[in-house]
């Protein structure tokens, strides 16, 4: 839930009421509760002892002197949105309190200006994505094909993320997995799907029975979870099939599910998601050139980003079915994302796709070359692992402010 309120001296709350006014209406529909103008610490204890189950505040610094209630506000270690205006020495009052608030609660998106002239649509749609973030509070990813060790063997922090975004983790072992898909019917719409795809590289009944057989087993194991992902090659080597389909449809369907069980980009493409409505394409770096242009590559997508008709293909490192392959928009804008395995920090950066076509037979089917402004080398210090997530679009001021929201730090470039 979220809450309004306004912050003032009580000599100059009349005189900033038409301000406050103006980000009440421009809010309507956003918030729950309006608590109004608050001059004074008493009237304020009164209303925190109501804000347990508000987990994101609004605050409008109408006026200087309001130091102290906002530190007050930030001690409750709730989201806050800050938006301090041009007039009443608001600014100095918001900035002095940040400084303050900021080694306490890291989760705070200050917005200065003219309250006329603010993004009011960037702002909403920041807000609310950061408010279905929160409700995925108490949810699960679950990662397929790995055991528990793996989740330290890959230095996540589980602690930070159930921290930051009170997401567990559940992790299903190989052996688990391959009772599951032996005992499972193979899916019939899976079945047909294969059946009514182009391809370009033929595998027999059994390879499309097993898929379908392992399209069953991830869905039963995958519950009512948010998400997850699968461990691909340890269930290559025993079945003899990727699941490259399984996660494509899963997308397709909305259902956020990742290769390589990598819990960091799977926490990513749920973030994108939420906060810009776009579906990711994730994807391996395979090389950066002189002229900032990295190549992007992986096996399978989801085929609503494609502008061709998606196909099926052999998979790039062992040659087995099936891989989902097609082609990406070009000359589109678009936004590069990568939350850190530790959950502390996140990578942005903006380019444009200038090639969306398949072009080589030395890496994954599908293929991507974006044009970046310049060298990203908070990436290349491999801090935030390898797997990126690209969305159509720039999403860079939403992603970034959402972020900032909860509790991540931002690295931009």
């Amino acid at each position: 839930m979220i809450a309004l309120m306004g912050l003032a001296t009580r000599l100059q709350a009349e005189s900033v009421k038409e301000t406050y006014e103006i980000i009440e209406k421009n809010l309507r529909g956003i918030y729950q509760r309006d608590y109004g103008i608050i001059t004074d610490g008493g009237a304020l204890e009164e209303i925190i002892a109501n804000l347990e189950h508000y987990e994101i505040l609004i605050i409008a610094v109408l006026t200087g002197g309001t130091r102290k209630l906002i530190v007050r506000l930030g001690q409750l270690q709730k989201i806050i949105v800050l938006i301090s205006n041009t007039k009443q020495n608001a600014l100095a009052s918001a900035l002095h309190a940040l400084y303050i608030v900021s080694k306490i609660n890291k989760k705070i998106w200050h917005i200065h200006g003219e309250p006329s002239k603010l993004p009011w649509d960037l702002i909403r749609r920041v807000i609310l994505g950061v408010k279905e973030l929160v409700a995925m509070r108490g949810n699960k990813i679950v990662l397929i094909g790995v055991p528990k060790q793996y989740l330290d063997d890959e230095g996540y922090d589980i602690n930070n993320l159930r921290r930051k975004l009170g997401i567990s983790v559940e992790t299903i072992s190989l052996n688990e997995f391959i009772v599951a898909v032996e005992k499972a019917e193979p899916d019939k719409n899976i079945l047909n799907k294969i059946a009514s795809m182009r391809r370009e590289h033929v595998e027999g009944d059994d390879t499309e029975r097993k898929i379908a057989k392992i399209y069953s087993a991830t869905i039963s194991l995958l519950g009512n979870s948010i998400g997850g992902g699968i461990r691909c090659f340890p269930i290559i080597s025993k079945l003899g099939v990727t699941p490259c389909l399984v996660v494509s449809d899963l997308l397709d369907k909305d259902k956020i599910f990742v290769c390589e069980a990598d819990l960091a980009i799977a926490i990513t493409m749920l973030f994108a998601r939420k906060i810009t409505g776009e579906m990711p394409f994730v994807a391996n770096p395979v090389a950066i050139d002189e002229k900032n242009r990295i190549i992007l590559a992986h096996c399978t997508a989801a085929t609503k980003l494609f502008i061709s008709e998606a196909k099926l293909v052999s998979h790039f490192e062992t040659g087995l079915g099936y891989a989902v392959q097609g082609d990406f928009r070009e000359n589109r804008v678009v936004t590069l994302l990568k939350i850190d395995p530790s959950f502390s920090k996140m990578f942005i950066t903006r380019g444009r796709i200038v090639r969306g076509k398949k072009f080589s037979d030395e890496f994954c089917r599908n293929q991507l070359v974006v044009q970046l402004s310049r060298t990203p080398i908070s990436f290349l210090t491999g801090e935030f692992a390898h797997h990126l997530a690209v969305i159509y679009g720039d999403h860079v001021e939403e992603v970034k402010f959402a972020a900032r929201l909860l509790g991540f730090g931002v690295v931009y470039e």
